[in-house]
């Protein structure tokens, strides 16, 4: 079966810091731990695989479907540019070969050290927290239009986590 992504590795290059020549075999896995292990938990499975559905078969871009077209476009592209451009980090700078972990050099090329890889790691997890939390009020203040949000048929659906991005901290 055929993976379906909600965003493209077209539109990551295009709209965020990834350039053009990043292997797509770089950006693949990053996308689907994004979904996975980013949207999917923020929204529930039962909507999580209802968009996949509708971008598969290409009925998101019919009008009855505008609801879903307006928050993946408007909601779930920007967090997960910014959740894949922090996932990908690591497997861009640091390659696993025979030798074990290595980092390539090439010519007139410098090597962040791993702190500031960490330090721009954190810099899009902040911008993915800003843009989950956004998604989150978004389908709160709006769920009767995403009847998939708040539904679980079984134990093996990911309930959405409706308090995402709360700290726990009482301000009184």
């Amino acid at each position: 079966m055929k993976e379906i992504f909600l965003i493209s590795e077209q539109t990551l290059k295009s709209r965020t810091i990834l350039n053009n020549n990043v292997d797509n075999s770089y950006i693949a896995p990053a996308i689907r731990v994004a979904q996975d292990m980013g949207l999917q938990p923020l929204i529930g499975s039962k909507l999580f695989n209802r968009l996949k559905d509708l971008v598969a078969t290409g009925d998101i871009a019919k009008d009855e479907n505008s609801d879903y077209k307006k928050l993946l476009d408007e909601y779930i592209t920007p967090f997960l540019e910014n959740k894949v451009v922090a996932d990908v980090q690591l497997s861009l700078v640091f390659k696993l070969r025979n030798q074990g972990v290595v980092s390539l050099t090439g010519e007139n090329v410098y090597n962040p050290s791993l702190r500031d890889i960490q330090y721009l790691i954190q810099n899009y997890e902040n911008k993915a927290n800003f843009y989950g939390s956004r998604l989150s009020d978004y389908l709160k203040a709006n769920n009767s239009k995403y009847p998939e949000y708040l539904k679980i048929d079984s134990c093996a659906d990911m309930p959405s986590n409706k308090g995402a991005y709360n700290t726990g901290i009482f301000l009184g």
